[in-house]
């Protein structure tokens, strides 16, 4: 399925990604059911290859976690000394990235065990969220995401003809990470949280507050 925006005509080109969930080598491996709702894999001709074995997981759900570990269990069975990485561009469950009483359960670190059971020779991110992410994965490189983030960044100021957007962050966090990347001005939000539903109760903004008014962020 094409992402929403793509049907818009000021787009200047159509996007280019999917929601491909998870590929082999290159190619998407297809995800069906039995009638009972358990997952039912098919080995398909790319799986067997020469070289290193390359799976990409572009996470939309929690299932695709099952998908991952009985592919890669199923390429172990037949060479249980050739390589696999992992390419996981958005790590899932980075943002229970630390507990604070006993009610919490502990999401990264457990996701983490599981990451790392399957032995992966490489683990790579684009963006950990949390350096506690880059800690708990074993054999994890971190992708610098400025390329991305200024070519989006750039189509935003060609398309609607700015000289320079005011980028917003909407936490001290994401500022803390990307401000230092991008030469723009910037402001940012200071949250106030309810930790223990998640509910964001209320924002205050930092930054270039003089530049928000009358402004397109």
């Amino acid at each position: 399925a094409q992402c929403g925006s793509c049907s818009n005509e000021n787009v200047p080109d159509q996007c280019d990604w999917r929601i491909i969930m998870i590929k082999l080598n290159g190619e998407v491996v297809n995800i069906n059911h039995f009638p009972d709702g358990t997952l039912l894999l098919k080995e398909e001709s790319n799986w067997c290859g020469g070289g290193t074995h390359k799976i990409e997981w572009y996470f939309e759900n929690n299932e695709e976690l099952v998908v991952l570990m009985f592919l890669t269990k199923h390429l172990r069975s037949y060479d249980s000394t050739r390589k696999i990485n992992l390419s996981l561009p958005y790590i899932p469950n980075a943002r229970q990235d630390r507990v604070k009483t006993t009610e919490d359960v502990f999401t990264l670190k457990y996701f983490a065990d599981i990451i790392n059971y399957l032995n992966f020779n490489q683990v790579q991110v684009l963006d950990p969220h949390s350096n506690i992410s880059e800690v708990l994965i074993n054999n994890v490189v971190v992708r610098n995401p400025k390329n991305y983030i200024e070519r989006t960044l750039g189509r935003v100021e060609s398309m609607h003809n700015y000289e320079q957007v005011l980028a917003f962050y909407p936490d001290e966090g994401a500022m803390k990470r990307y401000s230092g990347l991008l030469d723009r001005p910037y402001a940012f939000g200071i949250k106030n949280r309810d930790w223990k539903t998640g509910k964001i109760l209320g924002l205050d903004v930092a930054g270039c507050t003089e530049q928000i008014k009358d402004s397109r962020i």
